[in-house]
């Protein structure tokens, strides 16, 4: 009898683990499609509906989130311009390595735009970007390196 309730005890621990794991796939899984609609609905020029998905996952550290909240931030897209929350959306992607981030950060800080100009601190975000193989940014490092003949190791 004992080893009937051991064997209904393993089955029912084993049953509860993998209704979790599903639970959890499928919570993953809507999680990933509720921001990839608000990611659509930002390429497609739907403000309105992108904004409320896309704090949600910024607020989470979701770096793409906070790359395309801090770009509808700083043109004023479906929102009022603020440039200053733009910049610490910016900083946090490009904390987490965004490639986008920091160099649309670097821009800030080489033009002075809810920062202090900083013309060092521009070249480190921008030359970050660069080395992760975003065109733009090996395009203005490239032209800030020939114009102030700086060293590479900037």
């Amino acid at each position: 009898m004992n080893a009937k309730r051991s064997n209904f005890r393993r089955h029912l621990v084993s049953l509860a683990v993998a209704s979790s794991l599903a639970l959890s796939a499928t919570t993953g899984q809507a999680r990933a499609i509720a921001l990839e609609q608000g990611l659509v609905a930002f390429r497609d020029g739907h403000y309105a509906q992108a904004v409320p998905v896309l704090k949600r996952y910024a607020e989470r550290g979701n770096a793409a989130a906070q790359v395309k909240l801090a770009a509808m931030y700083e043109n004023g897209l479906g929102m009022p311009r603020d440039a200053h929350e733009a910049a610490e959306l910016y900083r946090r992607a490009a904390r987490q390595g965004n490639a986008e981030a920091q160099f649309r950060l670097g821009i800030m800080y080489l033009d002075g735009v809810a920062v202090t100009p900083n013309e060092s601190e521009a070249l480190q975000w921008i030359s970050r970007a660069a080395f992760q193989g975003h065109k733009e940014a090996e395009f203005v490092f490239n032209n800030l390196l020939q114009e102030e003949e700086l060293p590479l190791g900037c």
